[in-house]
């Protein structure tokens, strides 16, 4: 399902079996401008770490200037992903609880993470969240086809895994292998959707992500 933003790039609904979520590879434009972001962060040093999940050696604060990336791109997608899917679980009860008088980015943040280093599994505040993989430096196949990892029944070294209940209640996991075809590719899903981070292995580079949270301005709607 393609779902149509007033930019130049290409939203792709993608469905788990109880969650919808939705996928994009952005444009140059916006990919420089993140880089630029991650370089201003750099320099301000606001550290992250205490308020995440990561177990990871750095995240910093993101700056949106002028709320560039909000209005060019998550404002007009957010908004008809929740209305398209305003039957799903995760929506429904906040969308029957309030009047959306729009909606805002609140937190912001950049991940630079380093082998051995992870996320667990974890969930997000606000109503929708992101990541954006800017540079992966490994390959999820040579990852997988390391000892400890190719020897299971379910490789899974360096992947981001989303978590979902399916009809029957059984607790799945839903694996995005790594690699650097990824980079400039952006996934939004529900805030509460819980999700976690593999380590990556035999790599001295590091992994930059960006993550960030959407939130609603809303009134309360009354009895």
């Amino acid at each position: 399902m393609e779902l149509q933003n007033k930019t130049d790039i290409e939203w792709y609904q993608f469905d788990l079996p109880t969650t919808p979520l939705l996928k994009a590879t952005l444009d140059k434009v916006t990919v420089n401008y993140l880089w630029r972001c991650i370089k201003d962060a750099k320099e301000k040093n606001i550290n992250s770490n205490k308020v995440l999940a990561g177990n990871i050696g750095l995240s910093l604060q993101l700056e949106d200037k002028n709320e560039y990336f909000y209005n060019k791109v998550l404002k007009n997608v957010c908004r008809q992903y929740i209305e398209e899917n305003n039957k799903v679980h995760c929506f429904r009860n906040n969308i029957a609880s309030v009047n959306i008088t729009g909606m805002c980015l609140q937190e912001f943040w950049v991940n630079f993470q380093k082998k051995y280093e992870f996320n667990p599994i974890h969930d997000h505040t606000g109503a929708i969240s992101f990541v954006i993989w800017m540079k992966i430096p490994t390959e999820s196949q040579e990852q997988h086809d390391l000892p400890f990892s190719k020897n299971s029944n379910l490789p899974s070294a360096s992947d981001f895994q989303f978590h979902y209940s399916d009809i029957t209640g059984a607790h799945r996991g839903y694996n995005i292998p790594m690699n650097p075809s990824l980079n400039g590719t952006m996934i939004v899903f529900p805030s509460n959707m819980s999700h976690q981070v593999y380590p990556f292995y035999e790599c001295d580079d590091e992994r930059v992500s960006i993550s960030g949270n959407v939130y609603y301005n809303a009134t309360i709607n009354e009895k």
